[in-house]
């Protein structure tokens, strides 16, 4: 059983939706909008979709004995609908209360959809769920808290559409969503299926779903055939070649194993004081290494600049911690590469915003025992937006 699925409890009439998973086999289902309790999993029976195409919400597999069951015929041919709803999928938010939203993920189509939602932050990717809901149904995938609206991430959804009667192919698709304050709020409407109020985005509004070109491999008996394909004797012929080349390579390794045997056994003869070369290979080599590792670490400029305008196209899709963040690893970065080359100081533009990675900086500038000092940076330049760093 998975979060969203529709079940019956076994010693009673009611019914309800899982909401968690809990250890031990325990399940959290909400029995009536915002009410919810605690069952065992063998207290619990999953309602199949079928069930629910065939008899609708007045069946119930439990009837007690003298009862009369619902008189819908089981065995009745369904006839096959002509599908009609071809867009129609929704992410809702329904507030729980004044802080908790309840995310419902609402399929308004005749098709069957099989989808995943993840949460996408700056490094990260977390999947959430992956499950099948059916036409015309609504399920319950996530729950959201409004004061950690800037730590949501980007909510990442794909889908697969699927269907038993006559239709266009339909592709998969993936959409994104990343909300800001003003256009989130602006989104409250009812939302399709539950017939509430809430915050809805419909994911597969301007989404390309009908693909127009497919292309199409007829084989025929002619094709099924022993010749090697022309594709084969090239692959056959570039291995020839390739084997030719080995066995050349081969020679000449074993020709040059065959001189530097020769030049051995004449160095033999030639009496070398090897004390003394091993400290002469030795001196040169400690002199020489420090400036090949500085070769390999190109300078930094002398003024860098942290704002995020300046370090990625993407901020408009980053809360303030991803902000933050990146910031921080790119002075870092800049920093270590300004004592391996040994530059004497060094310019942080930050900013004066709020504060925060100016209180960043100096936390990390004070713990580093590369650093002989800090101060603000040319005021009648920067103002209090930049520190001045030394390094030893």
């Amino acid at each position: 059983m998975n979060i969203g699925d529709k079940i019956r409890l076994l010693h009673s009439k009611e019914e309800g939706i899982i909401t968690k998973i809990l250890p031990n086999n325990m399940f959290e289902v909400e029995i009536e909008e915002g009410f919810g309790i605690l069952l065992h999993k063998s207290e619990i029976v999953a309602i199949s979709p079928e069930e629910e195409r065939r008899f609708g919400n007045k069946t119930t597999s439990f009837v007690k004995f003298g009862q009369p069951q619902v008189t819908a015929n089981p065995f009745e041919p369904i006839q096959e609908p002509k599908l009609m709803a071809q867009r129609g999928l929704f992410v809702g938010f329904l507030p729980f209360n004044d802080n908790l939203l309840i995310v419902h993920f609402i399929n308004n189509t005749d098709f069957d959809l099989l989808f995943s939602l993840g949460i996408e932050k700056t490094y990260s990717y977390k999947g959430i769920i992956a499950s099948i809901i059916a036409p015309k149904s609504a399920m319950r995938v996530h729950e959201v808290e409004l004061k950690e609206f800037e730590n949501w991430g980007t909510f990442v959804w794909q889908c697969l559409f699927f269907s038993t009667h006559t239709h266009k192919i339909k592709l998969p698709f993936t959409k994104k969503l990343r909300f800001k304050a003003k256009s989130f709020f602006n989104h409250q409407k009812e939302l399709p299926i539950l017939s509430k109020k809430g915050y809805v985005f419909q994911l597969d509004e301007n989404v390309e779903t009908e693909q127009k070109n497919i292309e199409l491999i007829e084989v025929t008996d002619k094709e099924i055939t022993l010749q090697p394909s022309p594709e084969t004797l090239s692959t056959k012929k570039t291995k020839t070649q390739s084997k030719q080349l080995t066995l050349e390579a081969k020679h000449e390794i074993s020709e040059t194993k065959h001189k530097t045997l020769e030049i051995k056994h004449k160095s033999s003869e030639i009496k070398l004081d090897a004390q003394k070369l091993r400290e002469e290979m030795l001196e040169k080599k400690t002199c020489a290494s420090p400036h090949k590792v500085l070769s390999y670490i190109k300078p930094p400029k002398r003024e860098i600049d942290l704002h995020i305008e300046a370090l990625t196209d993407r901020y408009d899709q980053m809360n303030s911690q991803e902000m933050l963040e990146l910031q921080l690893k790119t002075f870092e970065r800049t920093l270590q590469e300004a004592i391996a080359v040994g530059m004497p100081e060094i310019i942080f533009i930050h900013g004066v915003g709020n504060g925060k990675l100016k209180q960043e900086i100096h936390k990390l500038l004070k713990q580093n025992k590369e650093i002989k000092g800090f101060e603000e940076a040319q005021r009648e330049k920067f103002g209090y937006g930049a520190t001045l760093v030394r390094i030893k």
